[in-house]
């Protein structure tokens, strides 16, 4: 599986972005998010949600302006049992690209 997204934020609000849908074919190995800019991203957090329970994989990360922070090694967790959300927030004007393998 592989695929990519933009993900905007131009108020500062907390925002949760579900990645995978729960029931999507395929495997997640791999995650990356790039912060294209120019103020740090904050309040970054990955998790996985199978409709009542939260995992978080990160919680809170900041990721500096022209950085790709990577999740890898996940453990190919199957997206026939979890959602892959990640919320934003804290920051105006984030602008992220996410990739996940």
């Amino acid at each position: 599986m592989e695929r990519y997204q933009n993900i905007t934020n131009t108020n500062g609000t907390t925002t949760v972005v579900t990645l995978v849908e729960r029931g999507d074919e395929g495997f997640v190995d791999k995650v990356s998010i790039s912060n294209n800019g120019d103020n740090e991203a904050t309040h970054i957090s990955l998790n996985l949600y199978d409709d009542t329970n939260v995992y978080y994989l990160c919680q809170n990360i900041v990721i500096p302006k022209g950085v790709v922070f990577v999740l890898e090694d996940i453990g190919g967790y199957d997206t026939n049992t979890f959602t892959l959300r990640m919320s934003q927030g804290g920051s105006a004007n984030q602008d992220l690209t996410v990739i996940i393998e």
